[in-house]
């Protein structure tokens, strides 16, 4: 299980690497806040989390709160 965040792809890649960026920094703000331990892969745009348990996907789920500008690449949503 894990879940994705959806990075731009445009601009050769400028783009993508600064939302991942920023992403990046917000997931590792919350899993020390939380002292949760993750692992992330990339994927084309995709750039994905993967926690230990369910009961850390409801916790992200309830918590998730991005520090940098809202923008639709913070959204995260969990694949079929």
């Amino acid at each position: 299980m894990y879940i994705e965040f959806a990075l731009p792809n445009g601009a050769g890649g400028m783009a993508a690497g600064y939302a991942l960026n920023s992403i990046r920094q917000d997931i590792e703000a919350w899993a020390q806040k939380y002292n949760i331990t993750f692992r992330t892969k990339l994927h084309k745009y995709t750039f994905r989390l993967c926690l230990p348990s369910d009961k850390e996907y409801t916790q992200f789920a309830l918590t998730w709160n991005p520090k940098h500008a809202p923008s639709k690449y913070f959204e995260f949503r969990h694949p079929k």
